[in-house]
């Protein structure tokens, strides 16, 4: 009959710890899906100081904590502070509003949204979606 060991012990916590990490690794979590490739923009010609809308369309399958960075970008990227969305579990289409820069040049631009879920202690899933080009004159 065998004897329970200190070394048994340790073995059986390391293994329950390894198998833990890979579970974080590679399981496959999905907190979103999009029904999109590009997002459609509502407002295709919008003037500095204004908003401009697109329409987003998605699935959340939990109710976990989104960051969301945001930026408009043309031959350079002007940044927006990140927000934090706890939207419902479920589908919805919503309109999303971004404010234009009143300093920003005239052009083509589109805004490129990352979508960031921490899923557990050590991953970090992101979701990168885009919009349509629209024109800010």
């Amino acid at each position: 009959m065998k004897h329970i060991t200190p070394v048994n012990i340790f073995l059986a916590i390391m293994f329950g710890f390894v198998g833990l990490i890979l579970f974080w690794l590679l399981y496959p979590y999905r907190p979103i899906s999009f029904n999109y490739d590009k997002a459609e923009v509502i407002t295709p010609v919008v003037k500095r100081s204004e908003t401009m809308q697109f329409k987003a369309s998605y699935c959340r399958h939990n109710d976990m904590v989104a960051t969301i960075s945001r930026q408009l970008i043309n031959t350079y990227i002007y940044y927006y502070s990140d927000i934090t969305s706890a939207s419902p579990k479920g589908c919805q289409d919503r309109i999303i509003s971004v404010d234009i820069p009143v300093n920003i040049e005239p052009g083509e631009y589109y805004v490129k949204n990352t979508y960031s879920y921490k899923v557990n202690p050590i991953r970090t899933i992101k979701f990168v979606k885009e919009t349509e080009k629209f024109e800010i004159i």
